[in-house]
């Protein structure tokens, strides 16, 4: 059996990554990081619907990991540090991809049985008559 995923790359995987199109999208500008990509171009070549890629352009951004500029994207990690890990988890999904998969799976499990949970019982606050 092989040993589990780092913790420092599951949290970059949970936390910023989110999914598996955000996982993809990131590893394809890194590859080349000098190059800006047009959000069309990028659709195309990751097969990813265009509305779908724009969300997850915005959210990579909002976690450092792209920069827009002139509505294109490149590859533009916030820190050194991060930079460092985004390259031990493309190591560890071109070793182990399907352990990758089953963990970002995972993470989005979690993420709508909390918001249920949240749903759930955002339904049962009794909420204060408006005065007047």
């Amino acid at each position: 059996m092989s040993e589990p995923i780092p913790d420092d790359l599951g949290h970059l995987l949970r936390d910023r990554v989110g999914s598996l199109e955000g996982l993809e999208t990131v590893l394809l500008l890194r590859r080349d990081p000098g190059r800006s990509w047009p959000v069309d171009e990028l659709a195309e070549r990751l097969s990813i619907p265009v509305g779908l890629l724009d969300s997850v352009l915005g959210e990579l951004a909002q976690q450092g990991l792209l920069v827009k500029s002139e509505q294109r994207w490149r590859y533009g990690p916030a820190s050194d540090e991060l930079a460092a890990a985004v390259d031990r988890l493309a190591l560890l999904y071109d070793e182990r991809r399907l352990e990758v998969m089953r963990l970002l799976s995972a993470h989005a499990l979690e993420r709508i049985r909390d918001s249920a949970a949240r749903a759930f019982a955002d339904a049962f606050v009794i909420k204060r008559k408006k005065d007047g």
